[in-house]
């Protein structure tokens, strides 16, 4: 399966109404701050997950980092 001209369905969605759509069109600098509701939800879910990690019980690094590892 290729993602060529398709691009990859991401595994959680986070719908912005159209003031936040426009914000962000307009104003680029404001992707990845706390005025992008898309990355408030993915840093509480990587904060979620870390927490309920098990000390010692971590997938191995490679998998981790590689995207194997999902929700």
């Amino acid at each position: 399966m290729s993602i060529n001209m398709n691009g990859v369905s991401p595994d959680i969605t986070v719908e912005l109404d159209n003031e936040q759509f426009t914000q962000l069109r307009l104003d680029p600098s404001l992707i990845g701050t706390s005025a992008d509701p898309q990355f408030l939800k993915a840093v509480n879910i990587l904060q979620n997950q870390r927490l309920s990690e098990t000390p010692g019980k971590q997938a191995p690094l490679s998998a981790r980092s590689s995207g194997a590892i999902s929700n």
